[in-house]
């Protein structure tokens, strides 16, 4: 029983980090271009502040919070 409770908690917690979100400008770097009001998912927090998020295409990227709505 213990064992499904820690599977429960850990798929809540897994839920609440995939927050879709939307880029507020367009940001261009040498690995690509991510558009404005692209949907992206967030991955997590870094020790930095910044966001890792996930794009449509699957590329990982790091955004500070101000750059998402």
């Amino acid at each position: 029983m213990k064992k499904n409770g820690l599977v429960l908690k850990l798929l809540e917690m897994d839920l609440k980090m995939k927050n879709k979100m939307k880029v507020k400008s367009t940001l261009t770097t040498i690995d690509g271009t991510l558009y404005e009001d692209e949907v992206v998912s967030v991955e997590g927090k870094e020790k930095n502040g910044d966001l890792r998020v996930k794009d449509t295409m699957g590329r990982i990227w790091f955004l500070k919070e101000e750059m998402l709505k």
